[in-house]
């Protein structure tokens, strides 16, 4: 297949003022003499932005113009990836790109698909990401929405990975919990690294309570959370919570960080065990490649055998007579 064709077409108020058709390479946009697609607009620098074209990417950076590069009204801040049909817009003209491909209708569909879905999963580049959502011991979470499939997820991005042991606790979270497919623990979608070079993993973004907090309501006293969470609706989660462990258990995971702040409620009655960055994982080695599962192995003697300990109760949680 011949190098794929890229169409730029400028419009000014709609009407079309300049077209090229371009081959793969990096071409200036402006309204001075040295710019490769040249056009004169209200607001249009000199030498305005530069959009690179390759096989399966087109990229548009500003080049400090005074009124700024936009990508669907969006102001772009670095060198950020257009998808077919996006608007450019750059001071009072707005740019579209097409693929061209060659004169094989597949081979035209096969360039569009590439650019649509391989640039768009490679560094990040899939996800719009938002607002912080919630902090862990090893990382932040964000909200995102997944480009291709517009659907909203959570980003968890790892703190620190200068540390290389902090990076494998990192990934050997997404990759353990990506493998414990189950109604009650979350499911993760991806692990990638963005363009900053920063691991990421992206799961189901849950909307609701958690149990540490239900709770905190429930020994407050309140009579919305009394209402909605009566002691057989709280023995429900348990249950739930219980089926996840044993799930994980009969994978050789033992999560060890379980606690009411890790267990999320969601609107429709879901209970969710979540941050598996402390899991241990019976019977495997610790390798960084990840190409290998958990193996279940008998628990040691000394975490099945060892007497109970007695403790004074902590504080008791207050539940209404039903």
């Amino acid at each position: 297949m011949s190098a794929p064709q890229t169409k730029v077409t400028v419009f000014l108020r709609d009407k079309p003022l300049l077209t090229q058709t371009l081959s793969p390479g990096t071409y200036i946009l402006g309204s001075g003499a040295d710019a490769e697609i040249r056009f004169r607009a209200e607001g249009v620098a000199d030498q305005h932005a530069r959009l690179k074209l390759d096989d399966v990417d087109w990229e548009i950076e500003d080049l400090g113009s005074g009124n700024g590069t936009f990508v669907d009204e969006e102001e772009i801040r670095k060198a950020t990836s257009v998808q077919p049909d996006q608007k450019i817009r750059l001071g009072e003209a707005h740019v579209i790109l097409d693929s061209m491909g060659d004169t094989s209708t597949s081979d035209a569909s096969e360039v569009r698909v590439r650019r649509t879905l391989n640039a768009e999963m490679r560094d990040g580049r899939n996800y719009s990401v938002g607002r912080t959502v919630a902090h862990g011991g090893m990382g932040v979470i964000k909200s995102a929405i997944e480009s291709t499939l517009q659907r909203e997820v959570a980003m968890k991005l790892i703190r620190d990975d200068s540390k290389p042991a902090a990076f494998d606790r990192f990934c050997q979270e997404a990759q353990v919990t990506a493998q414990l497919e189950h109604p009650n623990i979350v499911p993760v979608h991806e692990l990638g690294v963005n363009k900053d070079g920063k691991p990421f993993y992206t799961m189901k973004l849950v909307r609701g309570i958690s149990l540490k907090r239900v709770l905190e309501l429930l020994d407050a006293s309140d009579a919305e959370t009394i209402r909605n969470w009566p002691l057989s609706a709280l023995l429900t989660v348990f249950q739930k919570i219980c089926d996840a462990l044993a799930f994980a258990h009969s994978k050789g995971v033992i999560h060890r960080d379980l606690k009411p702040a890790n267990i999320m409620l969601g609107e429709y009655g879901e209970a969710l065990v979540m941050d598996w960055g402390l899991a241990k994982l019976l019977g495997r080695e610790q390798h960084r490649s990840g190409k290998h599962k958990p193996q279940p192995e008998p628990l040691p003697e000394e975490e099945t055998h060892q007497p109970p300990t007695r403790k004074p109760p902590q504080s008791a949680r207050r539940f209404p007579a039903r």
